[in-house]
């Protein structure tokens, strides 16, 4: 099989990710199944394909690049790296559709929070949980009911947005602009109403987009968080000695909605913590008291907030998970 048809083959499976290197791989519902395809082949198709001599050169020069490429109507992220055995590489499918908020599962007051219009609202969770189809669901959202302009900062870009009410402006990281910080302070001279930061990576990335919420405009961004207190402390930590950084967030941080995936009925479905930046959460943000965030979600339903927990409970009580992993799940979260 050769490197088109194992793509194809993929997407057509079910696959989100394929993996090259002593064997071709395919991660499906979140485990790995190893493949007899021609690992040769594969990486050869790949490289062939979509690395340009850029791309080759950072690849030589570092051990790793980021790709964003597409075949037929497949987005794909591609990770070329060096290893012990060689190059390998780590393809991410992007479905070449946007999927609905509500196909996702995520609760109605998305739809809130998207009628703001200044501040910041993260996505977080660990690696593969979804995040980026998430913000994507969210951006369309807006892209099909809002009159705005939308700047996304992506690296690289995965999914592609076609302008319908909205403007979309859609930026990749090293090939438009040099880096996140280049392309946010850019952006800001752009006249946005949304900015949509696909990762933000490091300490200047954070700074600009507080500053962005601050003049005025309504940012997204993503985190490698598990929830809404480890993702404020995160951003605490990497500001670290920046004035008046709790005060900043507090006052700028509109919501953190934190995902992670879980096997289902239907293979794996997201569950959502949802946190909205209440007056008294605001506080606890500036006093430092972070560890109190979890139970002011807990009791917050009124503001439309909602634990892992009550996500999990609603899927099992819906039969979409089993018993066995509804125990599982709960007895992580303790």
């Amino acid at each position: 099989m050769d490197g088109r048809n194992i793509v194809e083959y993929a997407y057509k499976k079910g696959a989100s990710d394929i993996h090259i290197s002593d064997f071709v791989y395919l991660r499906v519902n979140g485990e790995l199944e190893k493949t007899e395809w021609n690992k040769e082949k594969a990486l050869g198709f790949i490289i062939e394909s979509f690395v340009d001599q850029n791309s080759k050169e950072i690849l030589e020069k570092t051990g790793e690049v980021d790709i964003g490429a597409g075949i037929s109507d497949t987005r794909l992220r591609i990770n070329l790296f060096r290893q012990r055995i060689g190059i390998s590489a780590s393809i991410r499918i992007i479905p070449s559709s946007i999927k609905d908020i509500k196909h996702l599962g995520i609760p109605d007051v998305i739809y809130e929070l998207t009628e703001y219009r200044n501040g910041i609202i993260l996505v977080t969770g660990a690696t593969g949980s979804g995040k980026s189809t998430t913000l994507a669901s969210i951006i369309d959202y807006i892209n099909s009911n809002m009159k705005k302009h939308i700047i996304t900062l992506e690296d690289p870009i995965e999914y592609i947005h076609k302008n319908k009410r909205s403007i979309i402006t859609q930026r990749e990281i090293g090939k438009d602009t040099i880096d996140y910080k280049s392309g946010l302070r850019s952006a800001l001279r752009q006249d946005p109403d949304i900015i949509m930061i696909g990762e933000m990576r490091d300490s200047e990335t954070m700074k600009t987009a507080i500053y962005a919420s601050e003049t005025g405009h309504l940012v997204f961004s993503t985190l490698h968080t598990g929830n809404a207190s480890k993702t404020v402390e995160r951003i605490v930590d990497s500001c670290e000695g920046m004035r008046g950084i709790r005060d900043a967030i507090a006052s700028q941080l509109r919501a953190v909605i934190s995902q992670k995936l879980i096997k289902s009925a239907y293979g794996r479905s997201a569950v959502f913590e949802i946190m909205k930046n209440i007056p008294a959460i605001e506080n606890m943000i500036r006093e430092g008291n972070t560890s109190s965030i979890e139970n002011a979600i807990k009791t917050g339903k009124r503001y439309k907030m909602q634990s892992f927990r009550e996500d999990i409970e609603r899927l099992y009580r819906k039969g979409i998970i089993s018993e066995e992993i509804y125990r599982a799940e709960s007895e992580v979260l303790r």
